[in-house]
């Protein structure tokens, strides 16, 4: 009896062999087209990220121009609204001005005709009216403090002007140093005696229904003509409008 190469046992090998090749053959491709799906991933994937970080970085830079452009925005109302109301004011105090002037104006010219008699000068300007009385039509003696009844009747037409212009009144007195004379010994200088006459003035004028934080008595400097006692010869009186 011969064996031949015909066995089933042998001829089983073979075959085995070629399938286990034909799977590394397979798993080969397999890793190479794995390579190759990785390669063109990165090689897609890497333009893409770089396209995405520049679209996001303008997309910031957008964003930042826009809130500049925002600010500015802003900033330009806000000025525009603050220049605005800049002008308003200004428009406002011009008005005021001008209408101040002519309250004043129309009050120097009544104050001139009901005072002309009394012996007083009448003087306006942008800012205050002027009302210079002479000692005599106020005061009952040249060195006296005491209000005549001719010197109570023209004060109620200062009231009167002062109520109108709705304003504030200032007794001015003269702060002469000078000693007073003989009859006025009882005064340091004649500036304190002229102060005690504005105040006397004051009083009237508070009386009369002037309200009295809208009176004053100012000191000013000497100015006015002197009689030769050395006492002034006028008292003024400065109204204000409102």
């Amino acid at each position: 009896m011969s064996y031949g190469f015909s066995d089933p046992f042998s001829a089983a090998s073979p075959s085995v062999q070629i399938r286990r090749v034909g799977a590394w053959k397979g798993l080969a491709g397999l890793m190479v087209a794995a390579v190759g799906i990785g390669f063109a991933g990165y090689v897609y994937m890497s333009p893409y990220q770089k396209a995405t970080r520049a679209l996001q970085e303008r997309t910031a830079e957008l964003s930042k121009a826009r809130g500049s452009t925002d600010d500015l925005s802003s900033e330009r109302d806000r000025l525009k609204a603050e220049m605005e109301k800049r002008q308003a004011a200004e428009q406002q105090k011009v008005a005021g001005e001008s209408k101040r002037h002519e309250t004043l104006s129309s009050l120097g010219a009544e104050l001139k005709t009901a005072l002309g008699g009394a012996g007083a000068a009448v003087a306006a300007d942008d800012a205050r009216l002027t009302i210079s009385f002479a000692i005599p039509s106020l005061f009952e003696q040249p060195t006296s403090v005491t209000i005549s009844p001719q010197g109570e009747t023209a004060l109620r037409v200062v009231v009167a002007a002062v109520k109108k212009a709705g304003g504030r009144a200032r007794v001015k007195a003269r702060l002469i140093p000078s000693p007073p004379p003989r009859e006025l010994g009882q005064f340091k200088n004649i500036g304190e005696f002229e102060m005690l006459r504005a105040a006397r003035v004051m009083l009237v004028l508070a009386a009369n229904g002037v309200p009295a934080d809208h009176l004053g008595v100012a000191g000013d400097l000497p100015g006015a003509r002197k009689t030769k006692n050395g006492i002034p010869d006028r008292l003024d009186i400065e109204i204000e409008a409102e």
